[in-house]
């Protein structure tokens, strides 16, 4: 039974990657030291960054025109992006060696009395006040965007390698892996158990949030360690779900006067910054690689990590 269940498993990866366009296959995976996050180089080419309009999700999340609609990004310059997740680990060999220590000490996370999302103080990235009892390979959670820019400064000081956030195009560019699908694996959420931890059976159980979930279970009740489930065509793991990712960019859904390229869209006094992937406790509508979401830059969630991206030097790509 299981050696059956392997096979269709492989099967399905297989066929999905030969249907994808460019980039289609994994890539080459890049480690600068022992505590860096490993990363996967992404080629350049160009894609269709946006929500079709027919995404049916929309009309559930109100979203609408705002939402919708796509134009063409070209990547012109390839680079790397973060395997997983920054992990607990990870973060906690920049807390020592910084000495960081945050102004601002709360997480947002789940009142299981009050039945809702509250902010805790003295709730952090090491005391995320999850249900899964913390280990050193899940994601961290409970850090803020200056947090995730901190830590990206420090690790480009420690590797002499320039590692920042990526932008939120390089983001689902690298997420999409080539498809063209609401999510990288199918346009059904319900299939997703192998690839995604989102809000389904095994969640729902631990949290009796008021949204939709999907009907089938990954055993996880919140966060996963990172890399438990299949990857991307690219070889990117937890892009969706798992937790939500901040990226460089401020938060919008319009795309009216966007780059066409690959940077980064900011502007002076932005007060929210992107996310994008979904988590653990994210409804099917919302865990999709072409969702945009955003919140404040000192905001913090225990289910809102991030991924790492790294210009590529010559001879790298």
């Amino acid at each position: 039974m299981a050696r059956s269940i392997l096979i269709t498993t492989l099967m399905m990866v297989c066929a999905s990657v030969a249907s994808m366009q460019t980039p289609a296959q994994a890539q080459k995976a890049i480690q600068d030291c022992p505590t860096c996050p490993e990363v996967i180089v992404i080629p350049s080419g160009s894609f269709m960054f946006g929500t079709h309009p027919s995404a049916f999700e929309l009309d559930k999340v109100g979203r609408g025109r705002a939402e919708a609609g796509q134009i063409k990004i070209n990547i012109s310059q390839s680079f790397a992006m973060g395997r997983t997740e920054v992990t607990r680990a990870q973060y906690a060999a920049f807390v020592m060696d910084a000495g960081y220590d945050p102004e601002t000490k709360f997480c947002r996370i789940w009142d299981q009395v009050g039945r809702r999302f509250s902010d805790v103080p003295k709730r952090n990235w090491n005391d995320p006040g999850l249900l899964s009892t913390a280990r050193d390979d899940h994601p961290v959670t409970c850090v803020s965007w200056d947090d995730a820019l901190a830590y990206t400064q420090w690790l480009s000081k420690q590797t002499g390698k320039r590692y920042r956030l990526p932008s939120e195009v390089e983001w689902e560019y690298a997420a999409r892996a080539g498809s063209n699908k609401k999510r990288f694996w199918s346009d059904d959420a319900s299939e997703g158990c192998a690839y995604a931890n989102t809000y389904d059976l095994t969640a729902r159980r631990a949290y009796p949030l008021s949204w939709t979930h999907v009907g089938c279970a990954d055993g996880f009740p919140d966060v996963a360690p990172v890399g438990s489930l299949l990857p991307n065509a690219l070889g990117l793991q937890d892009v969706v779900g798992n937790v939500w990712e901040w990226v460089a960019d401020c938060f919008t859904t319009s795309k009216i006067g966007r780059p066409k390229d690959q940077r980064a869209w900011t502007w002076e006094g932005c007060s929210d910054r992107g996310l994008r992937g979904g988590g653990w406790m994210s409804a099917p509508d919302r865990s999709r690689v072409a969702f945009p979401a955003g919140d404040p830059p000192d905001d913090r969630y225990s289910f809102l990590g991030f991924r790492v991206a790294r210009d590529l030097e010559s001879g790298e790509n």
